[in-house]
């Protein structure tokens, strides 16, 4: 089964070149960083919880992939090394130390990513659309962290500290191609027909639709407001 077309979907998608990546070219300053990351925690904190949905809802050889991908988001058996504990120190690192990872007090677009997100991978009667819209979300996952990393450029600035935070985007740089690799190797494992292929690429679109909206919020967040160094 060939995966091109479904590859060039994600790939022209607005969820991999957006506005709001264009605007962190060169960093933001910290005001800025403080408005976008309690966003993105609750999203990284409410992820294997919805990738759980999934998991429950295969068996087998798919089940496995999916399985090795949720170990990993929560740190591989170390809890302080769960993806959304590194990024909670680099929220840390920004001056929010005490923030919280509640979806339902952050954007519209935060919660209708999460709550969206939800709904698909939960949804037992549409696990080929669950598939599809974890395989979208991995395939393009290097290419997204690397454009967020710029958002937190202040950390390379002369005179900074640095970033112990920063070791989340270093964890998703080796982590990811593995990850791609898994749901590559359970979405041809479960999809035999050119029919499922398609219902694998509208789970897919719902995953993308849902991400561009998401950054599109922390773009509207950021613009006009403190801005870039």
């Amino acid at each position: 089964m060939q995966l091109d077309h479904l590859n060039s979907i994600i790939n022209a998608h607005d969820a991999c070149t957006n506005r709001f990546f264009e605007y962190i070219e060169g960093g933001l300053q910290l005001e800025d960083l403080r408005k976008i990351c309690p966003e993105y925690l609750s999203f990284t904190s409410a992820f294997p919880g919805i990738l759980a949905g999934l998991v429950s809802s295969t068996r087998g050889g798919v089940q496995f992939y999916l399985v090795s991908i949720l170990y990993s988001e929560l740190g591989s058996g170390v809890e302080s090394k769960a993806h959304s504990r590194l990024f909670r120190t680099l929220c840390e690192e920004v001056g929010i130390s005490d923030v919280t990872d509640d979806v339902n007090i952050r954007l519209p677009s935060t919660k209708a990513l999460v709550h969206g997100l939800h709904q698909i991978y939960h949804d037992g009667n549409q696990v080929i659309q669950g598939l599809g819209a974890q395989y979208a979300l991995e395939f393009q996952a290097d290419h997204m962290l690397k454009e967020f990393r710029k958002a937190f450029a202040w950390f390379d600035w002369p005179g900074s500290k640095g970033s112990e935070g920063l070791i989340f985007f270093e964890v998703h740089r080796s982590d990811e191609p593995d990850h791609s690799d898994a749901m590559r190797m359970a979405l041809m494992r479960y999809i035999k027909e050119e029919d499922q292929l398609k219902e694998a690429e509208k789970g897919a679109r719902k995953c993308l639709d849902l991400l561009a909206g998401f950054w599109e919020g922390l773009y509207e967040t950021v613009n006009g407001g403190a801005s870039k160094r």
